[in-house]
């Protein structure tokens, strides 16, 4: 009898063990699959990010030369747009599209701003810049919005 119990125990801590080593691997699997998450995702936040400074930098540039502040704004999308950007993670695909706000009923101010400038419409574009990619089949996205002025 002493015998057969000492077999079982053994084959109980041997379960329990395997339990707990299970577990731990499932949680270091888990926690390198967040941490690899985690980066594309900073990633990717960075790439739209640089996509709303390319257009800040493009009216910066046109004030310089003495341009109106939203010219060749387009042209400097067509560029930009849809570019499939290869990193050492994911293939990243970014596109940056721009809406133009007026002092009007679809740019409300609260403060009416918007009756003390003199300047021809549009007053500010609000830049939108997407970036997708895809995770283990799973398709992501993040979205950035900012709003640029030609405060001029």
């Amino acid at each position: 009898m002493k015998r057969a119990q000492g077999l079982l125990e053994t084959i109980i801590a041997i379960g329990v063990m395997m339990t707990g080593l299970i577990s731990v691997m499932a949680l270091v699997i888990s926690n390198l699959n967040t941490q690899r998450e985690a980066a594309t995702r900073y990633q990717a936040v960075n790439l739209a990010r640089e996509g709303i400074e390319l257009v800040r930098n493009r009216r910066d540039s046109n004030w310089l030369q003495g341009n109106a502040a939203w010219e060749d704004i387009t042209l400097a999308l067509s560029v930009i747009n849809g570019q499939t950007l290869l990193t050492p993670f994911e293939n990243f695909t970014r596109g940056i599209s721009i809406r133009s706000l007026s002092c009007s009923a679809t740019f409300p101010r609260p403060d009416r701003s918007c009756d003390r400038i003199e300047q021809v419409d549009p007053i500010a574009q609000e830049i939108t810049a997407t970036v997708r990619w895809n995770v283990a089949g799973r398709p992501k996205e993040i979205t950035l919005m900012e709003t640029l002025y030609d405060w001029r």
